[in-house]
C-alpha cells in the first residue's frame, strides 16, 4: 500500500480527532447557576469558590419570573447548569423524579463522610429528598414559628417577655397579652397600636396551628386531605376569636403592633437586613403551645441547590454544591458581608457559623440560639408521592388561604370552610386540576 497514501489518512485522522476532542483536562469549566435576585452573600461565596481554584468558573444568573421562567428554560434546554431550589416555585418531588434535577444520591453517598449526612437538620434534608432519593441539598431553611415583639410595649404593658416565658404559653396566654396590647390611645375608637399584627388571615399560619393539635393534613399517602378534626376546629375558633376581639392590625416592624406570629427567621433577618424594622429593641421567641395538647410543630421551609439534569457538568457543579453549603460557602460570605444570615444553616456543624453575629449589625435584644431551638419544633417539609400534590401545591395553597380569609373576615363559618376545601382539594389529590 501506498506509504504517502497512509501518512496522509493518518494525518488527516489527527486532525480531526483534534478538532472534534473533548475539553482539554485543564480547560477551566463555566457553570451558570440561577437565582431570582440579588443577593450579595451569593455573590461573595461565588468569588471566594473562583478564586481558591481554577478549574471550574462559577457566574450567578438572574432569572427573572422565577417561577415560570426557569421551568420554560430548564424544559427548552437552554436553562443553567445549577439553580436554587424553592420549596414551591421548584418543586423537589415533581422535577426529581421526572428528571429535571441531576439525582445527587450517588455523590451523596460517595462524599458522606465528608457531609456527614447525620448532622444535618431534618428539615434541610428532608426538603431535597422524593421517594428515597436526593435531589436538592438545602443549605438553608427557616421554620415558620417564631413569636416576634417589641420590648418596649410589653414592658410599658407591665407584660413578661415570651424570651423567658416561651415554654410555659398557650395560644391562651397569647390572646390576653393581645388584649392588653392593643389600645386607643387618640380616643377615637379604633386602636393605634394592636397587639398582635395580623398573621393568621393565610394557610401557611393556620396549617402550622393545626400541626399543633396533632393533625398532619395529608393523610393516607397524601391522597386525602383533611381538617376536620377537633384539633383543627379549636384552631380556627381561637383565631375567629382574636378577629373577633380586634387585637390585630398594624405592623409590628413599623412599631404599630407589639407582636408578630408565624413568621420565619428570613422573614426577621431579610427586613433587618433592608433596614426595614424600625423599631428600638426588637425581640423573637417561641410561638406558644396548643392549650389542649401542650405541643408546638411549625412548617419548615427553605433553600437549597440543585443541578439542571441537561448540564454537561454535573461533577463539577456538585463540587461547588459542596463548597457553597459548607463553613467555608454562603454561611462565612453572609456573615463577612451583611454581618448575619438570613437562614439558619441546613448542617448542623454550621451552627457555630451562624452565631458569628456582628453585635453592630443586629440587635443585641435578640437572642438567635431560640431560632436554632425552633429546629426542634419543625415538620420537616417532605416532597410528596403523590405527583397532583407536588405538582399542585402552590395553587392548592392560594385557594386554601382564599377561602380562609373568608372565614377570618366574617364571611364564611370554619364548618362551610371544612366542607368546601375538603371537596376541592381531595378531588385535586386524586385527579389533579
Amino acid at each position: 500500500m501506498n506509504t504517502r497514501f497512509l501518512r496522509t489518512i493518518g494525518a488527516v485522522f489527527i486532525v480531526l480527532s483534534i478538532a472534534f476532542a473533548p475539553a482539554a483536562a485543564n480547560e477551566k469549566v463555566h457553570l451558570s447557576f440561577a437565582r431570582w435576585n440579588h443577593d450579595q452573600a451569593f455573590v461573595d461565596a461565588v468569588e471566594a469558590f473562583n478564586a481558591m481554584q481554577d478549574r471550574i468558573e462559577v457566574e450567578v444568573v438572574i432569572v427573572p419570573e422565577y417561577q415560570t421562567r426557569l421551568r420554560l428554560e430548564l424544559a427548552s434546554g437552554i436553562g443553567p447548569d445549577l439553580f436554587v431550589v424553592h420549596p414551591w416555585w421548584t418543586p423537589v418531588g415533581l422535577w426529581g423524579p421526572e428528571g429535571t434535577m441531576v439525582d445527587l444520591t450517588p455523590y451523596w453517598e460517595r462524599d458522606s463522610a465528608e457531609l456527614s449526612p447525620d448532622n444535618w437538620f431534618p428539615p434541610a434534608l428532608a426538603s431535597g429528598q422524593a421517594n428515597g432519593r436526593l435531589y436538592a441539598l438545602f443549605y438553608g431553611v427557616s421554620v415558620y414559628g417564631h413569636l416576634d415583639y417589641n420590648i418596649d410595649m410589653l414592658e410599658a404593658a407591665g407584660l413578661p417577655l415570651p424570651a423567658d416565658t416561651w415554654e410555659s404559653m398557650t395560644w391562651n396566654d397569647l390572646t390576653e397579652m393581645a388584649v392588653k396590647l392593643t389600645r386607643d390611645i387618640s380616643g377615637d375608637g379604633e386602636p393605634d397600636q394592636w397587639g398582635l399584627q395580623t398573621g393568621f388571615n393565610d394557610w401557611r399560619a393556620l396549617s402550622t396551628l393545626l400541626l399543633s393539635t396533632g393533625n398532619s393534613i395529608y393523610k393516607e399517602n397524601d391522597l386525602t386531605f383533611d381538617v376536620a378534626t377537633d384539633g383543627s376546629y379549636r384552631a380556627m375558633d381561637w383565631i375567629v376569636d382574636l378577629a373577633r376581639r380586634n387585637v390585630m392590625g398594624g405592623n409590628w416592624g413599623q412599631g404599630t403592633a407589639a407582636m408578630r406570629t408565624g413568621q420565619g427567621w428570613v422573614h426577621f433577618a431579610e427586613p433587618l437586613a433592608a433596614g426595614n424594622i424600625l423599631i428600638e429593641r426588637p425581640a423573637t421567641a417561641i410561638m406558644p403551645a396548643d392549650p389542649v395538647t401542650g405541643d408546638r410543630l411549625f412548617r419548615g421551609g427553605g433553600l437549597g441547590l440543585a443541578i439542571n439534569s441537561q448540564s454537561p457538568h454535573h461533577d463539577e457543579a456538585w463540587e461547588f454544591i459542596k463548597y457553597f453549603v459548607s463553613n467555608e460557602g454562603w454561611a462565612k460570605a453572609g456573615i463577612a458581608g451583611r454581618g448575619f444570615l438570613t437562614h439558619i444553616p441546613g448542617h448542623r456543624d454550621l451552627v457555630g457559623r451562624f452565631l458569628e453575629i456582628d453585635q453592630n449589625k443586629f440587635p443585641a435584644t435578640v437572642d438567635p440560639t431560640l431560632a436554632i431551638r425552633m429546629m426542634d419544633f419543625s415538620e420537616p417539609l417532605t416532597n410528596s408521592s403523590n405527583p397532583h400534590l407536588n405538582t399542585h401545591i402552590g395553587s392548592i395553597e392560594s385557594y386554601l388561604t382564599g377561602e380562609w380569609r373568608k372565614v377570618f373576615n366574617g364571611e364564611q363559618h370554619p364548618v362551610a370552610f371544612v366542607e368546601t376545601v375538603t371537596s376541592q382539594v381531595n378531588r385535586i389529590l386524586r385527579e389533579g386540576e
